[in-house]
């Protein structure tokens, strides 16, 4: 097995392997980030409004039609807000893939910028269907006024998804209502409605499917969930998923943010991830969490009742799927070298940002800047990676 002393060493001659990543390809300033020039009239919370999009990037520069409003739930009490962007024509930004709609995240609550995309490069790099949606990072004008570094973000909808359009079968949801058994609302109906994101619900009401599911969750016998839940769900999916919330703390991540598809009539359910910002030693309004308070998984019913019942052989394949990703995916080299590769993108643009938003604004909990922020999520995964080692080595 591991030794903690064995980690240790791995860890800091990682950490000086980043460190010379950094100093040797960090020094390249010429690199610049796509510059978004938005011009709005007005910009609304509902409803989307006409915009043009003026985009500088690699020596070029385009102009769109097409319309925004602002986006988010809790983070909408922040000054600095995220976007929602559709273009009229699919456009390729920031190297992602050619799209119409984009959502313009402003990291607010992350002085690192990095907890999400670095959460989805590993989620996508555990297996080639788990699905997270890629990311850039931009500069963003509003009217002629710098708004700041952001995290531009694939939308996930039926086309980052495949999904088959023309299947009965397929759909798309979000935070489905699936995983509260003492909830009992006269609204459940009109919560998956609102859920369900493909096909549009007037179109084709899919809920029953997944209240089925639910059914299977929460209420079924034991002799029932064993036998079915495989039927329905990807197991290499959950299984995956439990194990990223694992590693990154995400405790929100058990209940919402996350999305849930099925691509066509014959694949199961999977999820794919969303929303990872308050993970790596972060938490709520980037309040600290560096092991104060530990994720339980036991707390969510579908991973309670996989590890009680042992559901084909559920914890033998979590444990040995553990390991596997321990020899390439959940390694210190790994996670540190995508960390050290966004710090040379974020780097050059971080002053800049902070003097727009500095990091004594409203909602951060403590003084930390970037760097010391980055060190801290380092610290922490370094840290989490040997903690789950011995969870593991129990089971």
């Amino acid at each position: 097995m591991f030794s903690n002393k064995k980690y240790q060493q791995l860890a800091n001659l990682t950490l000086c392997c980043s460190v010379l990543f950094v100093v040797i390809f960090g020094c390249n300033r010429d690199r610049k980030i796509p510059e978004l020039h938005l011009f709005a009239p007005t910009i609304e919370w509902e409803e989307k409004q006409p915009c043009t999009l003026k985009i500088q990037q690699t020596n070029t520069e385009s102009v769109w039609d097409g319309e925004i409003k602002f986006r988010g739930g809790m983070s909408s009490k922040y000054d600095k807000h995220s976007y929602a962007l559709k273009l009229t024509e699919k456009v390729a930004l920031g190297g992602l893939p050619a799209s119409k709609h984009w959502v313009l995240n402003a990291a607010y609550s992350d002085k690192t910028f990095q907890r999400n995309a670095l959460s989805y490069a590993l989620f996508r790099q555990m297996r080639e269907e788990n699905y997270a949606p890629k990311t850039a990072y931009v500069e963003l004008y509003e009217n002629g006024k710098y708004k700041g570094l952001y995290v531009l973000t694939e939308r996930v909808d039926k086309r980052t998804l495949a999904l088959s359009k023309n299947d009965k079968k397929a759909f798309l949801f979000k935070e489905p209502p699936l995983f509260y058994p003492d909830k009992t609302d006269e609204n459940r109906d009109s919560l998956y409605l609102v859920a369900q994101k493909f096909p549009k619900p007037e179109k084709r009401n899919c809920s029953s499917d997944l209240q089925y599911l639910e059914h299977l969750i929460n209420h079924a016998n034991d002799r029932e969930f064993k036998k079915e839940i495989f039927q329905l769900l990807d197991i290499q999916s959950i299984i995956d998923w439990q194990l990223i919330l694992l590693l990154s703390n995400n405790g929100d991540g058990q209940w919402k943010n996350y999305f849930m598809y099925k691509k066509n009539k014959q694949t199961p359910l999977r999820i794919a991830l969303w929303d990872y910002d308050h993970t790596f030693g972060r938490d709520g309004d980037n309040e600290s969490n560096f092991f104060e308070r530990l994720l339980d998984e036991k707390r969510l019913v579908l991973f309670q009742r996989l590890m009680r019942l042992n559901a084909g052989n559920f914890n033998d394949k979590l444990a040995e799927r553990w390991w596997e990703l321990r020899k390439n995916v959940f390694t210190v080299e790994n996670i540190y070298k995508l960390i050290a590769q966004n710090d040379q993108i974020l780097r050059p643009y971080i002053s800049k940002n902070a003097a727009v938003w500095p990091i004594d604004n409203p909602w951060y909990y403590d003084s930390n800047d970037y760097f010391q922020e980055v060190d801290r999520m380092k610290n922490f995964i370094r840290k989490r990676l040997v903690q789950l080692d011995k969870r593991f080595q129990t089971d």
